[in-house]
């Protein structure tokens, strides 16, 4: 121990934002994409049908919250912010599989089994780019996501 402002290995602070500072957004990748993962389960599992409200739309209950939510635009919210992010960083993100799904739930197609693999081929790709993003740049994708949505409802 020639420096005196060295700490010894053993009596070091313990730091857990060093290791979390990334944790996050592989937590919020979790958070976005594991409810397409339980809707792709739900329709290999089952006849190719999802949970539907009273009136016929395709809905979805996340393992984190007790609210169901309608699949469509949750699926579109999601393609949104990746393709938006691929513009941003001029790369081509797989998102066609999602939206082909969204498509076909929402006009009450039958979902095949190739295409849940498709979808479950890109998803690797998408919790990769997500969990490398900042928290910055997540919230300003989402921020911008809602927007587009809220200009497209006023226009409809």
């Amino acid at each position: 121990m020639s420096n005196p402002h060295r700490q010894s290995r053993r009596n070091k602070r313990f730091d857990p934002s060093r290791w979390t500072r990334e944790a996050p957004m592989l937590v919020s990748t979790s958070y976005v994409l594991d409810p397409i993962q339980d809707i792709i389960d739900q329709l290999e599992r089952g006849d190719g049908k999802v949970h539907t409200d009273e009136k016929g739309i395709p809905i979805f209950r996340p393992r984190w919250d007790r609210g169901w939510f309608a699949m469509v635009p949750a699926i579109d919210g999601i393609v949104e912010l990746f393709e938006t992010w691929g513009m941003r960083h001029d790369r081509n993100v797989p998102v066609a599989p999602l939206r082909q799904l969204a498509r076909r739930l929402e006009v009450d197609m039958p979902i095949t089994e190739s295409e849940t693999q498709a979808v479950r081929r890109v998803l690797p790709a998408l919790r990769h780019i997500g969990a490398a993003m900042s928290r910055r740049e997540a919230d300003d994708l989402i921020r911008n996501t809602q927007i587009k949505e809220l200009m497209e409802a006023r226009a409809a």
